[in-house]
């Protein structure tokens, strides 16, 4: 059985005891502003160097890399855990994502784009409405549209 909650605290007592910026994106992000669909994984994301400063605390959940990830969206350093049956996916901010409405690749991530939420009675950063609504819509997969 999944925990997202306990898998969410977890996560960011590491990144915190290390004073790693960072924010939460994707589809957690989506649920934060209100989007009603089951919940993939949690995202994170952090400059693509402070990755490595978390391996250690987290190597006996890693599922992938941490390594250069790409497929037919994404062009980012990434590193999947799972913990609690919870995946979390920690991806760095320099990070490219593939426009299908230009079909061009294109920088589409920073830390500076996001407002301060409570979540799970935390005050955690979160991607904006208008940053998620702009990635999502270049990326255009079924659930991203679903999501907008």
């Amino acid at each position: 059985m999944r925990d997202t909650e306990k898998a969410f605290h977890w996560i960011l007592d590491i990144i915190e005891r290390y004073k790693i910026a960072y924010k939460i994106s994707g589809g957690f992000a989506g649920r934060v502003h209100g989007v009603d669909r089951a919940l993939a994984d949690i995202d994170i994301e952090m400059a693509d160097d402070d990755i490595s400063k978390i391996v250690n605390d987290v190597k006996s959940h890693i599922i992938f890399g941490p390594a250069r990830y790409k497929d037919e969206n994404w062009d980012l350093e990434l590193m999947t855990l799972k913990y609690e049956g919870q995946e979390i996916d920690i991806a760095g901010v320099e990070s490219k994502i593939f426009n299908k409405k230009t079909g061009e690749w294109e920088s589409c991530s920073d830390l500076k784009n996001f407002e301060i939420k409570e979540v799970f009675g935390r005050q955690v950063p979160i991607d904006t409405i208008d940053s998620l609504i702009s990635y999502k819509s270049k990326l255009a997969r079924e659930v991203d549209l679903e999501d907008i």
